[in-house]
């Protein structure tokens, strides 16, 4: 977890890195939460180039974020820090009620 402060908590970005049998780690983004107050000022763009010197020195050698489809928001920020859209995610959900 990163955290950006000045003078209080205004961002933090969740993530961590995913081994792989047939490639490098991935570092995987899972949230990235900005005040509202100070969207759109560099917060997000901070936290995304610290996770991503992290990550290579993790020995991750790509970066991928997750967002629902139905969410709005993180896909335009993602596009902002030029991440560029790939493939099609699938899951599961409520394993062990079905």
């Amino acid at each position: 977890m990163l955290v950006a402060d000045l003078g209080g908590v205004v961002g933090c970005l969740a993530w961590h890195v995913v081994p792989a049998l047939h490639r490098a780690p991935i570092a995987r983004i899972t949230a990235v939460v900005v005040a509202e107050r100070r969207r759109r000022s560099g917060v997000g763009r901070a936290l995304v180039d610290a996770m991503r010197a992290l990550a290579g020195k993790a020995g991750a050698t790509t970066v991928e974020a997750i967002s629902g489809l139905e969410i709005r928001g993180p896909r335009p920020f993602f596009r902002a820090v030029r991440m560029r859209e790939s493939g099609a995610r699938f899951e599961f959900d409520n394993l062990g009620t079905e």
